[in-house]
């Protein structure tokens, strides 16, 4: 793993899980991403992305992922949508280029500029497409195998030392069946709700 990109994962995942322990969080995503990029299964060629630019938008993917999973099953609320300052991780908006979505007006795309910033509202479309392919990796057999383990390590990153000193799970405010049977199925349903 490169420095450029351990820098460009924590920036995005302090600022989208500025409210969570990241630590286990980031480590969860740097392992997804570099299990993906040494079986080759990392979009690493898209018109006008740079290296940077694809790590940045699978961070942004992952810790997507973690924040929606998060709400579902233990109902912890994060931004819906969070203003990236790209500079702060060594990127321009050049860098993301291909993966902005279509349509965005000029000026838009010219204060994105400007400011050098990102919003996810900006590559939603590029990431849905990454959580596609990321849960095929993750669970397996071109997306067919069983989605249990990856609920699992999902849950795993969100354990804390309890007062006893046990690994427990944050409380739930609400009926755990439901919470449970939320995340799960957001699991199965390839990281969309």
């Amino acid at each position: 793993m490169t420095r450029e990109k351990e820098i460009i994962f924590r920036g995005v995942f302090g600022e989208i899980l500025d409210y969570f322990d990241v630590e286990r969080r980031i480590q969860w995503a740097l392992d997804v991403h570099d299990r993906m990029d040494q079986e080759r299964k990392i979009i690493s060629t898209k018109p006008g992305t740079t290296d940077k630019g694809v790590w940045f938008v699978y961070a942004m993917t992952l810790a997507r992922i973690i924040a929606e999973f998060g709400k579902l099953r233990f109902d912890e609320v994060g931004p819906n949508d969070v203003e990236i300052e790209l500079e702060k991780i060594g990127m321009t908006l050049g860098d993301i280029e291909g993966f902005l979505k279509e349509g965005i007006d000029q000026d838009r795309r010219e204060m994105l500029s400007e400011c050098n910033v990102v919003e996810i509202k900006d590559i939603w479309k590029s990431m849905l497409e990454l959580k596609a392919d990321i849960y095929k990796h993750l669970v397996g057999n071109d997306g067919m195998g069983d989605p249990m383990p990856v609920y699992r390590s999902l849950l795993a990153i969100f354990e804390y030392v309890g007062d006893d000193g046990e690994m427990v799970l944050p409380n739930q405010s609400f009926s755990r069946f439901y919470q449970e049977d939320d995340a799960f199925a957001y699991v199965m349903n390839r990281f969309v709700y």
